[in-house]
């Protein structure tokens, strides 16, 4: 590793030099937030009201890498202190536009343009030095360019554009103005002071490697000021790291095909969700065992490196990748997150079932979070992309999974396992990587809930989970509606509530928790209303409150109930049930 004499640098010794930093790919977006600012704001604070001679104060430490030579400006990528570096540019960026601007603040501020040690000229340099070198080029002027999304935002604040969206760059941005403002104004200190302090206290220890250095090494091996690196950002730099070596145009077509929508599209955003994905992926490729290492915490890309490793001893993908394996390996790996994220995207993004065939869709399969997905969609990403099943063979997968899981869900005991079986039998799997329908029934025969079970669990269907009983009163809603509920959304469902009154619960508890007893609202019912005659309140239901609903009206339609009927109401619902979620030997026959 290559370190100069002169590590320690000043801040404006840094960007009025002959070097422009860059953000490689590899690094993640700008990510420092108010807590950041607030600890960086302060160091300046204190210097200002402490400032002796000579005094310095260092910020971290920055490491760069030489990437490119010739042109006005030397290039060198930033391996560590990206963080840093852009929220200093934005600093500076502030003062620029406040001392050329008519802020107001003269009152309470020496100005700038009358001090002669300071004239509108020296200052104007002084200040742009930092930011660009005077050239013409789009990028090239730059002491300092971000990378992406990142780029033309910052771009906007340089060339004093206004900014289109919101970022934390700009966030960093209106935060700065406000905090210089509001400082300057109430202690008295002007613009010459802040900049003094700036250029002359503010230091970092510059580390320079050598072109023969690891960058990849460093990067794993220090930490931006306390912004613990999440496991998808050290994805991120192991690909793009391996991308230098295919050059600058093939590495940003990469990006773009491949890796965009993990910083722009919406759904990826906040960022804990790519680390869910990115644990599901790894879990759909290596088996959810992957994660048990006698009982330590296995980090996720420690497990996706393994795997990474593992390709090329992998016969099937030697196979399809004969040339060049070394250099179209990552953009395999590339291709097979994207993939794998449009799927994972799909199955909590579903689209609206507007017609029966649409259930059938991957995204509208076991869509309900709260009850099935977080538990079985990396075993649902298996089989859609490593098990070779398709068409009827993977819908008949899915609607075994579906059937054994609200069945389990329904009749399992307090502390039970529902998901053991499910996820044994998927680490075996996993193995081999493909196996027959029969396969997971015959796994599952021994477990799965028969008729006796759920008849029992529906006597007791008020003790259950409230939002299973509400899915399985919303399936056979919409079984019984038909294309009358082809829009309905569970999410908008309220309940489930008794259709007796309180009374008649308290006179005959043996239908009182049957799911006879309940139904499914559309929305919230006034508490008022709850505390009305029962006749008040079922016409209420029918009115405002579940109108749209088939079970609700036919519940409204009857004068009066009775235990009989009740009890003929939980068999009527029995009967759905076992159409939507079939016995085992139904699969059985199938397979």
């Amino acid at each position: 590793m290559k370190v100069g004499q002169n590590s320690a640098i000043r801040i404006t010794d840094l960007f009025t030099g002959t070097l422009q930093y860059r953000v490689p790919r590899y690094q993640r977006r700008y990510i420092w937030d108010e807590t950041n600012w607030k600890v960086l704001w302060g160091d300046i604070t204190r210097l200002l009201r402490t400032e002796t001679e000579g005094q310095e104060h260092f910020v971290g430490t920055i490491v760069t890498q030489p990437n490119e030579t010739g042109g006005v400006l030397e290039k060198h990528e930033i391996i560590d202190g990206q963080q840093r570096l852009t929220t200093l540019q934005v600093i500076f960026c502030v003062i620029r536009d406040i001392s050329a601007s008519d802020s107001g603040l003269q009152s309470k501020i020496k100005d700038i343009l009358e001090l002669p040690e300071y004239d509108a000229m020296r200052e104007k340099t002084r200040i742009e030095k930092i930011v660009d070198s005077n050239t013409q080029d789009i990028f090239s002027p730059y002491r300092f360019i971000p990378k992406g999304h990142d780029r033309y935002i910052f771009q906007s604040l340089i060339e004093r554009q206004t900014v289109g969206q919101r970022s934390g760059i700009s966030d960093a941005y209106e935060y700065f103005k406000g905090e210089i403002t509001t400082y300057l104004k109430r202690t008295g200190f002007s613009l010459v002071d802040l900049m003094d302090v700036l250029s002359g206290s503010l230091h970092v220890i510059q580390i320079r490697l050598g072109t023969e250095d690891e960058p990849e090494k460093i990067f794993e091996s220090i930490n931006d000021t306390g912004r613990a690196l999440d496991e998808f950002d050290y994805l991120w730099n192991h690909l793009f790291l391996r991308t230098r070596k295919l050059g600058e145009s093939k590495s940003d077509n990469l990006y773009d095909m491949y890796w965009k929508k993990f910083e722009e599209e919406p759904y990826w955003n906040p960022a804990e969700r790519r680390e869910l994905f990115f644990r599901k992926f790894v879990m759909a490729k290596r088996g959810p065992k992957c994660f048990e290492s006698m009982g330590k915490s296995v980090k996720t890309f420690d497990l996706y490196r393994e795997y990474s490793r593992t390709l090329l001893d992998d016969p099937e993908y030697i196979k399809t990748h004969t040339d060049e394996l070394d250099m179209e390996q990552v953009e395999y790996e590339f291709r097979q997150l994207s993939c794998y994220a449009d799927s994972y995207q799909e199955l909590y993004d579903p689209s609206l079932v507007s017609q029966d065939s649409d259930i059938s869709e991957f995204g509208n399969r076991m869509r309900f979070d709260k009850l099935i997905l977080p538990c079985l969609d990396s075993f649902m990403l298996f089989l859609v992309h490593e098990s070779k099943l398709v068409g009827g063979d993977l819908y008949d997968i899915f609607d075994i999974l579906e059937s054994y899981i609200v069945r389990r869900m329904l009749c399992a005991k307090r502390n039970e396992d529902i998901y053991g079986e499910i996820n044994s039998f998927f680490s075996e799997a996993i193995k081999v990587s493909k196996f027959k329908v029969r396969d997971l029934v015959d796994h599952l025969y021994g477990s799965w809930p028969g008729l006796p079970e759920v008849e029992r669990a529906f006597e007791q269907a008020r003790s259950k989970d409230d939002n299973l009983i509400l899915y399985i009163l919303y399936c056979i809603e919409c079984r019984k509606g038909g294309t009358k509920n082809s829009h309905l959304d569970f999410e908008n469902l309220q309940g489930p509530e008794p259709i007796v009154d309180r009374q008649f619960l308290h006179d005959h508890y043996n239908v009182a928790d049957s799911i006879g007893n309940l139904m499914p609202f559309t929305s919230v019912s006034d508490e008022d209303l709850r505390n009305s005659p029962f006749d008040t309140e079922k016409k209420m239901h029918l009115m405002e409150l579940a109108k749209d609903l088939v079970l609700t009206t036919e519940i409204c339609a009857e004068e009066n109930w009775t235990t009989a009927k009740i009890e003929n109401r939980a068999r009527d619902m029995l009967f759905h049930f076992e159409q939507i979620w079939s016995p085992i030997e139904e699969f059985m026959v199938d397979a």
